[in-house]
């Protein structure tokens, strides 16, 4: 009993400790900043933290559903001690909750360094969240791992849900204020970094979920060229269904006349919602999505979420994803980029199998066709036919809710992620990975099959106080020299002479592979392993369902 004592007394000490303290003054463009000293979670090594910078102006009043616009400078010295609030969000989203959290004046950026002076690589984390929820703060993304290894981390904030997203497919609205924060975030860090001790040169992207699908947004759009120099994809692809939008100027009508607003006319509608109450507005776009959720679970798409913007000055992306990574037409900088082994593994099978989702599904076979593969009607419910009988083999959808958990994990995530990586590899090289570690940090209950969406996300940064076991140890070590070599060198094993890795050498695909071959992977595992072709029935399978009904170029795959 006195030693846990102890070992408690030291645990709440260190925590303490671990955001007390000043660190060196910094001056970057807009003025001087206040941090902290803190040391790392090991109490290996002291870093200095400065978050809650601003870089672009409150996005209110004509602001709001427009472009970020640069912050301005400061007067004195700005208090860089504390993280700010989170952009707007529903606690919890997708649900009929009204707990509207976080604030419209968010779009803040944080830099945590442990040499001021130095030039070391940057690792900028893009957070996910499905473009509805999500933070860059502390508390949720705990960067301590990454510090150890000797780089420069910098983590912000972009716009969510209506705020981030909302469209009206025309040139009053056209969208994607979220990826164009994202945008401005990292033209920040080119200008400022090096006040931290950060190369602006050796600038890598990563992320998760949306993150990872926002971070391959990020390699196809031509405002990003020269900003960052490799790209860590998690979970989640430009290609990926839930992270394009296809009816977002229906949706934004809707949320309008929600509130009353009847028009048809762009303009009348976005004069409206910018004059409503941002807690009021959020509120019934989540009302709105939750008609979504019930009617097709956004197998087509989130509702507020990215959309292909019309061809004027200022647009992100103008054309469809698969067509630019197919042609090459995106950023060709080293990617690393991989999925868990069961994605879907969290869903709530009770909930499912109670919803009419799955009624519906089984009684419209076209809403198993992928989302975006053809237009055709006869084609898609062909296409959807085909789905039902590989993957069910039964009308009842409902009756086995697991399996439609293992379509999930196939249609949203793992076919998509590895058509991202059998087109990019044509022209960059792409080192591939499973996350199929089971470990105790991740899930300490550890009651279902697989490792879940975002459970990976705890072997790389301090996120609860789940003390990680020996074997979970060696899992973060090995994933966090991977990671952060990557970004240090666009090769996560460089040598096979690293005593972490055990000699691992992670081999990539690349330019001038045979089409036909075989894709490696790393599995990441209590072993890791080198492997190839993740999950290749479904691979085939579904290979085959678009060349017999498919209609390209798609947008998602």
């Amino acid at each position: 009993m006195k030693n846990l004592l102890s070992f408690l007394m030291f645990a709440l000490c260190s925590r303490l400790i671990r955001g007390q303290g000043t660190a060196p003054l910094i001056t970057i463009s807009d003025g001087k900043l206040k941090g902290s000293v803190n040391s790392t979670y090991s109490q290996k090594l002291t870093y200095y933290a400065y978050r809650g910078i601003p870089f672009a102006k409150t996005p209110i009043d004509d602001l709001r559903f427009a472009p970020p616009a640069k912050n301005d400078p400061w007067n004195g010295t700005l208090d860089a001690t504390k993280d700010k609030d989170k952009c707007t969000q529903i606690a919890l989203f997708y649900s009929p909750s009204t707990n509207v959290t976080g604030s419209e004046d968010c779009l803040y950026i944080n830099v945590y360094t442990t040499n001021v002076t130095g030039n070391l690589p940057v690792m900028v984390w893009i957070y996910g969240g499905t473009f509805m929820g999500g933070t860059s703060a502390y508390y949720q993304y705990g960067p301590d791992y990454f510090l150890e290894k000797g780089v420069v981390y910098v983590s912000f904030n972009y716009r969510l849900g209506i705020f981030g997203f909302l469209s009206t497919e025309d040139s009053t609205a056209p969208g994607n204020w979220g990826l164009k924060d994202q945008v401005l975030a990292l033209q920040w860090v080119k200008q400022n970094i090096k006040s931290f001790g950060g190369d602006p040169n050796q600038v890598t992207i990563f992320g998760q979920s949306a993150g990872g699908a926002s971070v391959s947004y990020l390699t196809l759009s031509n405002l990003t060229t020269g900003l960052f120099k490799g790209a860590i994809l998690q979970s989640g692809s430009s290609l990926c269904p839930f992270a394009h939008t296809t009816n977002a100027r229906v949706t934004a009508f809707a949320v309008g006349l929600s509130l009353g607003i009847e028009t048809i006319s762009s303009q009348t509608l976005v004069e409206k919602l910018r004059k409503i109450d941002y807690k009021t507005l959020k509120i019934a776009e989540n009302n709105v999505s939750n008609i979504y959720a019930i009617t097709d679970g956004f197998l087509g798409g989130i509702p507020m979420g990215v959309v292909t913007e019309p061809a004027l000055p200022g647009a992100f992306i103008t054309k469809k994803n698969w067509e630019l990574l197919s042609t090459g037409q995106f950023q060709k900088v080293p990617l690393l980029m991989g999925f868990s082994s069961n994605e879907s593994a969290n869903l709530d099978l009770n909930a499912v199998r109670s919803t009419p989702l799955l009624l519906q599904y089984s009684l419209d076979l076209k809403l198993l066709a992928p989302a975006g593969l053809t237009k055709n009607l006869i084609k898609q419910i062909l296409a959807g036919a085909k789905v039902r009988g590989h993957y069910f083999n039964t009308v009842n959808i409902a009756s086995d809710p697991k399996k439609f958990t293992q379509f999930l994990n196939a249609n949203q995530f793992i076919r998509p992620i590895r058509e991202t990586v059998a087109q990019s590899s044509k022209f960059s090289k792409v080192y591939f990975y499973e996350f199929a570690y089971q470990g105790h940090v991740g899930d300490p209950n550890n009651t279902h099959q697989g490792v879940a969406h975002a459970e990976d996300l705890n072997y790389e940064f301090i996120m609860s106080d789940v003390t990680p076991t020996a074997a979970d140890k060696k899992v973060i070590q090995k994933m966090v020299t991977l990671w952060t070599n990557f970004a240090k060198t666009g090769n996560p094993t460089p040598s096979s002479n690293s005593e972490v890795l055990e000699g691992l050498i992670w081999e990539p695909n690349g330019p001038g592979s045979n089409a036909s071959a075989p894709i490696k992977y790393l599995n990441i595992d209590t072993n890791f392993t080198m492997m190839t072709n993740p999950f290749q029935d479904d691979w085939i399978f579904y290979q085959n369902l678009y060349k017999t009904y498919g209609d390209p170029p798609y947008v998602t795959y």
